[in-house]
């Protein structure tokens, strides 16, 4: 009998057979002390067998269970973590959902299962055939985190500082991910000398509005004007977030992509990939 939820310090979320490759990352990354938000996988098993990719009454009370360990009526992310997803060699991410601020155990359920759902979309169908990846073949864990309301977020590529002239390179901006992600607004965008730690380049963006939190999900706000023109990160920021990139990849072995989020100067990996997966 397989289990219907895993938690992200379970050994078992390290098995990206189970948990998909997106999950089993993260899971790996906060077994071994790295700051991961708290949360659970719902696993490939449970995919391949719900009847009619609907979710069973027995594994959503499972569900109810862990999102309860979570916090009473906790904003979560929803991720889709396929079996095929963030390889080294290739990578579906993005042709699958994410959802932001979901609350309540009624809508994460129907959450996952739009996540299943997105295995068939036209998006991932024409990824496979362009990639040589039976369909059949791609199994759907979902990952439920508690959703940090973030300060700032954004993309970093940390390739290993043993390369001659390696740089890193840091995109950020204010709030949740989901404004850069649709277009809305251009990320700063920072490159650092990956062993010196010296930023090489600096370019601020004017970002004209952030995505936050609100009581019941996701809000765009209007900035400030002065909060417009204004680096989403401070020059202390760039070098923590450089040193825990560079921790990341002395851990993994190889050039990563990370998403990350810092609240009250409390930094969080929010997705990881092998770089050669962007």
């Amino acid at each position: 009998m397989y289990p219907f939820v895993i938690d992200l310090d379970d050994p078992a979320a390290t098995d990206s057979a189970l948990a998909g490759s997106k999950a089993a990352s993260l899971a790996a990354l906060s077994q071994a002390g790295f700051p991961v938000p708290p949360g659970f996988v719902v696993p490939t098993a449970v995919f391949r067998s719900a009847p009619h990719g609907e979710i069973t009454p027995d594994v959503e009370a499972a569900i109810a269970d862990a999102y309860s360990a979570l916090g009473r009526q906790a904003l979560v992310a929803v991720r889709s973590s396929a079996a095929q997803d963030d390889g080294a060699d290739a990578s579906v991410s993005g042709q699958f959902q994410t959802f932001l601020g979901v609350g309540g155990v009624t809508k994460i359920v129907r959450h996952i299962e739009r996540c299943w759902q997105s295995i068939t979309g036209p998006r991932a169908q024409a990824y496979y055939h362009h990639a040589g990846i039976a369909a059949d073949q791609v199994s759907m864990a979902v990952l439920v985190q508690l959703l940090v309301d973030a300060d700032a977020t954004g993309v970093m590529v940390v390739p290993p500082t043993a390369e001659q002239g390696a740089e890193i390179s840091i995109e950020a901006s204010w709030g949740l991910g989901e404004a850069v992600v649709s277009g809305e607004i251009s990320p700063d965008q920072y490159r650092v000398d990956a062993t010196t730690e010296a930023v090489l380049e600096r370019q601020i963006s004017t970002k004209h509005s952030a995505v936050r939190l609100g009581p019941k999900g996701t809000v765009a706000v209007a900035l400030a004007a002065e909060q417009q023109t204004a680096p989403a990160l401070s020059a202390a920021q760039v070098s923590a977030l450089v040193q825990l990139g560079k921790r990341v990849v002395a851990h993994s072995g190889a050039a990563q992509q990370i998403e990350w989020a810092v609240k009250d100067n409390q930094w969080w990996i929010l997705q990881v990939r092998p770089a050669a997966a962007q």
